[in-house]
């Protein structure tokens, strides 16, 4: 398993939406984050 360390997470849920914000390294992608985060396909 791979891991990525987000750095500078923050976020906002404004009634059902949801923003998030963060930092990664280089070579990482922000939408294998977030299909780990809510378990989908993005």
């Amino acid at each position: 398993a791979l891991r990525v360390r987000l750095n500078d997470l923050a976020w906002s849920l404004d009634g059902s939406v949801l923003t998030l914000s963060f930092w990664l390294p280089p070579g990482s992608y922000a939408t294998s984050v977030l299909r780990e985060l809510v378990k989908q396909e993005v």
